[in-house]
C-alpha cells in the first residue's frame, strides 16, 4: 500500500513539476556562463575577483521562480482532498520535522500476519499541514533536480558567468523560503561560485576532494 501510494505522489510530483524541469533544460547549455562583461575586459587587479555589481536573475529563473510562487495557489484549492493528505510521510523529501507533529492516527497501521487488513483511524488533518508537506515535498524535489542533474552540467564559468549563476541561486534561495524551504546544497553552490579566483583555488587546496559541489565548481571556474 504504502509502494503504490509513493510512486502515485512521485508521479503527481512529476507532473507538477514537469513545466519548470523543461524550463531548467537549458539552463546549463545557456551563453550566459561566459558572458563578457566592462568589468572582465579592463586589464586591472579586479579581473580576478568576480563582478560585484547587481544582476537580475536570468530569463529561465524568472519563470522557473514563478512558476514556484504559483504552486501554493494550486494547493489552495485542493488542499482538503482527502486523497492529498494520505501517507504524507511516503512524499518524497517529506519534512521530518514536519511529519513528527502529525496526528499519530493519520498514519496507517501496517498489516502483520495475524492481521490481513489494516485499520485507518478517520482523522481530518489540517488542510495548511497538507500544503505545505506537499509544497516542501515539492521545492525540495525540484531543488535536487537543479543541483544534482542541471548545475553539473555548466561546462565553464567566467568571473561574469559565475556573477549570474550567483544572481539567480540568491534569488532562487529567496523565493523557497516563500513556501519553507531551505537546502544546504543549494547555499553551498552559491557560496562557491561567489569566491572569486584567489579565494576559490585556496579553498580548493584546504578542502579534501569529496566536497562534490567544490569539485563541480573548481572544474567550471578552472581552479584545478
Amino acid at each position: 500500500m504504502f509502494d503504490f501510494a509513493k510512486a502515485c505522489q512521485i508521479s503527481l510530483q512529476d507532473t507538477i513539476l514537469s513545466p519548470l524541469r523543461q524550463q531548467l533544460a537549458s539552463y546549463a547549455i545557456s551563453s550566459i556562463w561566459v558572458i563578457t562583461t566592462e568589468e572582465s575586459r579592463n586589464t586591472t587587479f579586479n579581473d580576478l575577483q568576480v563582478p560585484t555589481f547587481s544582476l537580475s536573475p536570468s530569463e529561465i529563473f524568472q519563470r522557473v521562480t514563478e512558476g514556484l510562487l504559483n504552486l501554493p495557489r494550486l494547493f489552495e484549492v485542493y488542499a482538503d482532498d482527502d486523497a492529498l493528505s494520505f501517507s504524507l510521510q511516503t512524499l518524497p523529501y517529506a519534512d521530518p520535522e514536519l511529519l513528527k507533529n502529525l496526528p499519530a492516527a493519520s498514519v496507517p497501521d501496517i498489516p502483520t500476519h495475524s492481521r490481513r487488513h489494516s485499520v485507518t483511524k478517520s482523522v481530518t488533518l489540517d488542510p495548511e499541514v497538507v500544503s505545505t508537506a506537499w509544497l516542501s515535498s515539492l521545492g525540495q524535489s525540484l531543488l535536487a533536480h537543479l543541483t544534482t542533474e542541471v548545475l553539473p552540467r555548466i561546462n565553464k564559468l567566467n568571473s561574469g558567468g559565475a556573477a549570474q549563476l550567483a544572481s539567480d541561486l540568491g534569488y532562487l534561495s529567496n523565493v523557497i523560503r516563500v513556501i519553507n524551504v531551505e537546502s544546504e546544497e543549494l547555499e553551498q553552490w552559491k557560496e562557491y561560485v561567489e569566491l572569486n579566483d584567489d579565494a576559490g583555488k585556496a579553498k580548493v587546496d584546504t578542502k579534501n576532494d569529496e566536497d562534490r559541489v567544490l569539485n563541480h565548481v573548481a572544474r567550471m571556474r578552472g581552479w584545478r
